[in-house]
């Protein structure tokens, strides 16, 4: 126990500095057994931010076992003559977020999914569809953005919409290119091409040196339309970066544009009839979900989170929205035995949505429960960004490098989040939570104090 008494000796000179910032803190340190070394404002409840993902990942891979799979049906109605398909082409989906990801090497999406789609397609003799391509969304309610989620905030790519069959993370990539010279319009492109339809554009060029404006304005209220408005200086680097799709329907534009690409013809000349029966033409099967899991939380991936939470509903026989997701979360969370659970608040699966709440002592036990049960551990523990990997923990902590910790990181306006646990020298395992809000200076202090903390724990 001399150990843990310099741990918590170390702990507490660290906490009465942090204690003199005008931020709000908690901290929870407890080892693998649950015996709690340090709590400061442990029982408190904070705005998770990302560390809401912990919640959703670890139900998950309970509920739904690490070696689910989404899958994605494409079908007809029509009939096959020659190398033409007389009738629609539906894709069914089942929530699957995999499909033609975000690759963070490559920074572009990999489409490769869907090019397999029209090889297959072609296997079978269809170079040409007289019908449409149509998208089914399963048992996926209608509801796309999050009620809770900010108008402006739905614009960008960490808030994108939830869907039944889902492509490019519901997300496109855009650059902007300044004019040639001042006064000149500037390049405007997106990826996939299918979203253009819905893009609007109101962009200036202006004299080196002047300040950019907000280039993605976004939607205004409920419209489907994403509007680009503001300056680039002439000579300045080009801009990328990613956006919301403002609506599902674009799903019907991306796909003909990949199709096409891919050899097959499509012309939505007429369409079958529906009540015919149907033709499985290809089932598609998505990776196991661990891999969505290490996907989510390494990457702090939005999307994913949110897909999963509603894929639990659709899994369990629940009508696919958020509320039953959310519904169900809870009922697992208090299955496992996090304390306080009439405390605890879920809004979304992401930790996006501001009305989720957390208490430092809640994520402890859930941590603890995701690396100590046999069914669990070896799925959940490698999610969790560590120091031997580029990752949000490695960018914001650059000096922690000697502690070999496993945590998820959150972050919104005024809010900062770490939770997981720390393989110390001596071989404890140390299980941890800290959680600051109400912070709306340089983060840098924050962070730095943060990294006291994990120095401490791991030394």
């Amino acid at each position: 126990m001399d150990i843990f008494k310099k741990i918590t000796d170390e702990m507490g000179k660290i906490l009465a500095e942090v204690t003199k910032t005008p931020a709000h803190w908690g901290v929870r340190v407890e080892t693998i057994d649950g015996t709690v070394l340090v709590d400061y404002q442990g029982s408190k409840a904070f705005v998770p931010a990302s560390n809401m993902k912990l919640v959703t990942t670890l139900a998950a891979l309970d509920l739904l076992g690490a070696d689910f799979q989404w899958e994605t049906t494409l079908l007809t109605h029509g009939i096959i003559e020659g190398d033409t398909l007389y009738g629609d082409l539906l894709l069914r989906g089942s929530g699957d977020p995999t499909i033609a990801p975000w690759d963070h090497e490559t920074g572009s999406f990999r489409v490769g999914d869907v090019y397999e789609w029209v090889k297959i397609l072609g296997e079978k003799g269809i170079r040409r569809i007289m019908g449409a391509i149509m998208v089914d969304h399963g048992g996926f309610a209608s509801e796309f953005f999050h009620p809770s989620w900010e108008i402006g905030l739905t614009s960008d790519s960490d808030a994108s919409g939830t869907s039944g069959f889902a492509i490019t993370e519901n997300a496109f990539r855009y650059t902007i290119t300044p004019g040639h010279q001042p006064g000149h319009a500037p390049h405007l492109t997106v990826d996939p091409m299918g979203v253009a339809s819905l893009v609007d554009a109101d962009l200036h060029t202006v004299e080196p040196g002047q300040e950019h404006e907000r280039l993605l304005l976004g939607r205004r209220d409920l419209e489907q339309t994403i509007h680009f408005q503001g300056n680039i200086a002439s000579g300045a680097e080009p801009i990328n970066n990613r956006a919301a799709i403002p609506a599902p329907s674009l799903h019907h534009d991306i796909l003909m544009e990949l199709f096409r690409e891919g050899g097959i013809e499509v012309l939505e000349n007429g369409t079958s009839n529906l009540q015919d029966a149907e033709t499985i033409l290809h089932v598609h099967k998505s990776p196991p979900l661990r891999e969505a899991v290490y996907q989510c939380n390494k990457w702090s991936n939005n999307f994913i989170a949110e897909q999963l939470c509603r894929t639990i509903a659709d899994r369990m026989g629940k009508e696919s929205t958020w509320a039953e997701g959310i519904r169900i979360t809870r009922d697992w969370l208090g299955k496992i035995n996090i304390p306080d659970l009439e405390h605890l608040r879920i809004e979304d699966g992401s930790g996006l949505a501001r009305k989720n709440s957390l208490q430092p002592r809640q994520l402890c036990a859930l941590i603890r429960h995701g690396i100590t049960e046999e069914k669990l551990r070896s799925d959940f523990a490698p999610s969790l960004p560590s120091r031997e990997q580029p990752n949000p923990l490695t960018k914001w902590f650059p000096g922690i490098e000697s502690v070999d910790v496993h945590a998820k990181t959150g972050s919104l306006e005024g809010t900062r989040a770490l939770s997981g646990f720390i393989n110390r020298e001596g071989g404890e395992t140390l299980v941890f939570s800290i959680m600051v809000n109400q912070y709306f200076g340089d983060q840098k202090p924050i962070d730095g104090q943060i990294a006291r903390i994990l120095q401490a724990l791991g030394g």
